[in-house]
C-alpha cells in the first residue's frame, strides 16, 4: 500500500497534494514527520490568526504538524509550541515584525528553507478567498 494511502493522507481532499506526497514517502529517510494536528487544533490556529487556512496548507497540517523535508531544506512550521520559545505558525509573523522586518499584515510565514529564507502566504484576513494565495520568499 502506498506511503500516501496508509500513513499521511490528509483529512482534507486535496488530489494535487498526493503525487507530491508519494515523492515524499519514496525518500521519506531525509524527512521528519510530527504527529498530525487534529481539526480542533486547525480550528485554534485559524481563530488565533485571525484568518482561514488555504485548502493545501491545512492538508499538510493534516497530515503533520510541523514537518521537515529533505534535511531540512524545506520547513513547516508547528501550529503552535506549547512553551514560549519556539516559533510557530500564529506566531511568527508577529514576531517578524516586532524584530522589525517588513513583514506585511497580510503575509503569513509558514515555514523557511533551514537557511536564510522565510516562506510565507500572502493571505487576507477572514472573509476572503484564501485557496489563491501566493507563496512569497523573504531573504535577508
Amino acid at each position: 500500500m502506498p506511503f500516501w494511502s496508509r500513513t499521511r493522507r490528509p483529512r482534507t481532499n486535496v488530489p494535487e497534494l498526493a503525487p507530491l506526497v508519494h515523492a515524499w514517502s519514496l525518500s521519506k529517510r531525509h524527512h521528519v514527520w510530527s504527529p498530525r494536528a487534529s481539526d480542533k487544533e486547525i480550528s485554534r490556529a485559524e481563530d488565533l490568526l485571525g484568518r482561514r487556512l488555504p485548502t493545501t496548507l491545512r492538508a499538510v497540517y493534516e497530515m503533520s504538524n510541523g514537518l521537515g523535508l529533505v534535511g531540512g531544506n524545506l520547513n513547516f512550521l508547528p501550529l503552535e509550541f506549547p512553551d514560549e520559545g519556539g516559533l510557530s505558525l500564529i506566531d511568527l509573523s508577529s514576531k517578524l515584525r516586532e524584530w522589525n522586518w517588513k513583514v506585511p499584515e497580510e503575509l503569513l510565514i509558514f515555514g523557511d528553507d533551514g537557511g536564510d529564507s522565510e516562506f510565507g502566504l500572502w493571505l487576507p484576513r477572514r472573509g476572503a478567498t484564501v485557496d489563491d494565495c501566493p507563496v512569497i520568499e523573504l531573504c535577508e
